[in-house]
């Protein structure tokens, strides 16, 4: 009887654990994705499918120079998997902070530095491929100049 007691409490303290260690992890995003290894626990957490954290997650992503991020070798496998994510998040809440991040990626001269990059591209492919009126006719009028 004892040993059941003590389970609500273990689960509680791991639980914690585990937020507090996730945490933290956000708030050195820009360490982690950057990290050959590192990148790979952020795709971990974005894979936990938790929508509170993965916000979270998007948000400190996109606060970085979005367009070092996605030139960089493995900070570029990151980006591209934060797009979805970031669709998601923000297709049913704040419209100006959607707004506002497409913007700063959707700025010409970013585009042309991504489109010409080695990892920068993919980067620039996922955004095209999931992008939506008015912001796809601008990527692609942007790509198509550039060309």
């Amino acid at each position: 009887m004892h040993r059941r007691s003590e389970r609500p409490s273990t689960s509680i303290y791991l639980y914690n654990m585990k937020k507090s260690l996730i945490e933290s992890i956000i708030k050195n995003t820009k360490t982690f994705i950057l990290d050959q290894y590192g990148n790979y626990v952020v795709q971990f957490i974005i894979m936990m499918n938790d929508q509170i954290v993965n916000k979270n997650l998007v948000l400190e992503i996109f606060k970085n120079d979005i367009n070092f991020l996605s030139k960089q070798r493995f900070s570029s496998n990151v980006i591209e998997k934060v797009f979805p994510l970031f669709i998601q998040c923000f297709d049913n809440s704040n419209k100006e902070t959607k707004d506002i991040i497409i913007r700063e990626l959707a700025k010409p001269d970013i585009i042309a530095s991504l489109l010409f990059d080695m990892y920068g591209n993919y980067v620039l492919q996922k955004a095209l491929s999931l992008s939506s009126e008015p912001h796809y006719s601008f990527f692609l009028k942007v790509v198509i100049k550039l060309t």
